[in-house]
Protein backbone atom coordinates (compact mmCIF):
# COMPACT_ATOMS: atom_id res chain seq x y z
CA UNK A 1 0.00 0.00 0.00
CA UNK A 2 1.33 3.22 -0.56
CA UNK A 3 2.25 6.46 1.44
CA UNK A 4 -0.69 8.24 0.28
CA UNK A 5 -3.40 5.06 0.58
CA UNK A 6 -2.11 4.69 4.34
CA UNK A 7 -2.38 8.34 4.51
CA UNK A 8 -6.28 7.95 3.27
CA UNK A 9 -6.27 4.67 5.74
CA UNK A 10 -5.70 6.93 8.46
CA UNK A 11 -8.17 10.09 7.88
CA UNK A 12 -10.77 7.61 7.70
CA UNK A 13 -10.23 5.73 10.62
CA UNK A 14 -9.83 8.91 12.31
CA UNK A 15 -13.53 10.25 11.02
CA UNK A 16 -14.77 7.16 12.70
CA UNK A 17 -13.04 8.75 15.86
CA UNK A 18 -9.77 6.46 16.07
CA UNK A 19 -6.49 7.77 16.85
CA UNK A 20 -4.38 7.50 14.14
CA UNK A 21 -0.60 7.50 14.38
CA UNK A 22 1.43 6.72 10.85
CA UNK A 23 4.90 5.65 10.93
CA UNK A 24 6.61 5.51 7.50
CA UNK A 25 9.28 3.03 8.26
CA UNK A 26 9.54 0.02 9.85
CA UNK A 27 12.26 1.56 12.48
CA UNK A 28 9.94 4.37 13.23
CA UNK A 29 6.84 1.75 14.02
CA UNK A 30 9.26 0.02 16.54
CA UNK A 31 10.57 3.16 18.21
CA UNK A 32 6.35 4.28 18.40
CA UNK A 33 6.20 0.81 19.85
CA UNK A 34 8.27 2.01 22.71
CA UNK A 35 6.89 5.05 23.29
CA UNK A 36 3.27 4.90 22.75
CA UNK A 37 -0.08 2.75 23.88
CA UNK A 38 -0.83 1.22 20.45
CA UNK A 39 -3.71 -1.20 20.12
CA UNK A 40 -3.39 -2.19 16.38
CA UNK A 41 -1.05 -2.40 14.15
CA UNK A 42 -1.44 -1.50 9.89
CA UNK A 43 1.49 -2.23 7.81
CA UNK A 44 2.57 -3.58 4.46
CA UNK A 45 4.42 -6.41 3.84
CA UNK A 46 6.75 -4.88 1.41
CA UNK A 47 8.27 -1.74 3.57
CA UNK A 48 11.44 -0.04 3.63
CA UNK A 49 14.50 -1.75 5.75
CA UNK A 50 12.30 -4.80 7.25
CA UNK A 51 9.29 -6.21 5.59
CA UNK A 52 6.26 -6.31 7.02
CA UNK A 53 6.49 -9.99 8.20
CA UNK A 54 9.85 -9.01 10.26
CA UNK A 55 7.99 -6.36 11.83
CA UNK A 56 5.19 -8.53 12.85
CA UNK A 57 7.73 -10.35 14.79
CA UNK A 58 9.27 -7.37 16.90
CA UNK A 59 5.89 -6.25 17.89
CA UNK A 60 4.86 -10.12 19.21
CA UNK A 61 8.34 -10.16 21.28
CA UNK A 62 7.54 -6.52 22.46
CA UNK A 63 3.48 -6.62 22.66
CA UNK A 64 2.49 -10.31 22.89
CA UNK A 65 -1.11 -10.76 20.89
CA UNK A 66 -1.07 -7.32 19.81
CA UNK A 67 -3.46 -7.44 16.69
CA UNK A 68 -1.31 -6.47 13.66
CA UNK A 69 -2.96 -6.67 10.00
CA UNK A 70 -0.58 -7.19 7.12
CA UNK A 71 -1.36 -5.79 3.33
CA UNK A 72 -0.08 -7.08 0.65
CA UNK A 73 -0.42 -4.10 -1.71
CA UNK A 74 2.22 -5.26 -4.70
CA UNK A 75 0.25 -3.83 -7.65
CA UNK A 76 0.69 -5.04 -11.16
CA UNK A 77 1.43 -2.72 -13.86
CA UNK A 78 -1.73 -4.70 -15.48
CA UNK A 79 -4.05 -3.53 -13.14
CA UNK A 80 -3.48 0.01 -14.73
CA UNK A 81 -4.43 -0.92 -17.89
CA UNK A 82 -7.73 0.09 -19.54
CA UNK A 83 -10.33 -2.64 -20.60
CA UNK A 84 -10.66 -3.25 -24.17
CA UNK A 85 -13.68 -2.50 -26.01
CA UNK A 86 -15.04 -4.85 -28.34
Amino acid sequence: MTACKFKLLGMRLISEGFHVTIAGKGQEALRLLSREQIDLMISDLQIDEIDGMALFVEIQKHQPGMPVIILNCTICASCYKSPKVT
